[in-house]
């Protein structure tokens, strides 16, 4: 009876690990790769929208994370949350340039992300294009 009662438990955790756990790796996997995808996306689009060409002239600095509200300290007016809170992929970032910072929203459909929210104070201040693009 001993040796059944083990042998059962036995059974089911090699079970639970060769069936269970590396599909769980496999959706974890996919998951990462998904949002890895729409993180690089969004600093392409980022990118093109800022017309960042060379950081070190540009002074750029910035990063990019998902974006969670709450953990962003920019009030912003009602239709903008709305806007945000109505996409189902959304990235922060955060910019600094030339001692100024500044917040982005992106909104990310598995397309071509979308800027949905912008905290920079003077948006006329942006370069107009790329030397050598």
């Amino acid at each position: 009876m001993k040796h059944e009662i083990f042998f059962s438990a036995t059974f089911f955790i090699c079970i639970f690990f060769f069936d269970v756990v590396p599909a769980n790796s496999k959706d974890d996997i996919n998951k990462i790769t998904r949002e890895n995808n729409a993180i690089n996306a969004v600093i392409e689009q980022f990118s093109k929208d800022k017309q960042i060409c060379n950081d070190k002239q540009d002074k750029v600095k910035f990063a990019i994370q998902p974006y969670v509200p709450g953990k962003d300290h920019t009030q912003w007016p009602q239709d903008i949350q709305k806007v945000i809170a109505a996409c189902r992929e959304k990235y922060m970032i955060n910019m600094e340039q030339n001692d100024a910072q500044s917040v982005y929203v992106y909104c990310y459909d598995n397309k071509i992300p979308k800027l949905v929210a912008n905290s920079a104070a003077n948006p006329k201040s942006e370069k107009t294009g790329c030397r050598g693009n």
